[in-house]
């Protein structure tokens, strides 16, 4: 289905894509060290219900940014 070529790029793409992720996750308890902590603590205090419904909101808005970075 597709070319070597297409499938090298598409590699590179993806772990260039994981790194950019892993950069940005790095830079808040790297450079906001106190706010990262306040805002993880209040993050486990709350229900289980709201901490899902970020991340369905999350994955939500991460495939409408894949969507509209690919059209």
């Amino acid at each position: 289905l597709y070319s070597s070529a297409a499938s090298d790029v598409y590699k590179r793409q993806v772990v260039l894509a994981i790194g950019l992720v892993l950069v940005i996750e790095g830079i808040f308890p790297l450079f906001f060290t106190q706010l990262w902590k306040d805002t993880f603590i209040r993050i486990t205090n709350q229900k289980n219900g709201q901490i899902k419904y970020y991340g369905l909101l999350s994955v939500i808005i991460g495939i409408m940014v894949i969507f509209i970075g690919i059209y």
